[in-house]
């Protein structure tokens, strides 16, 4: 069960990213859109690192409330 929660949600990251590509290639212009692109990019890679820390921080120093 878990294999296929992390199928979807894999599913659904790479949904929001396309999406995020394809408006900052329809509205901003050319030579704007390298840098844009890449903030796109080092904003998911930020998500990637600090989900696991943040949610090993709770579970480690908080009840298992917290992650409801």
């Amino acid at each position: 069960m878990l294999i296929v929660g992390r199928a979807v949600a894999g599913m659904g990251a790479s949904g929001i990213q396309n999406g995020a590509f394809t408006i900052v290639a329809q509205s901003v212009p050319m030579e704007k859109r390298p840098p844009l692109m890449g903030l796109v990019l080092g904003i998911s890679q930020l998500g990637l690192v600090m989900g696991p820390l943040i949610g090993g921080a709770l579970t480690e120093f908080t009840t298992w409330r917290w992650c409801e």
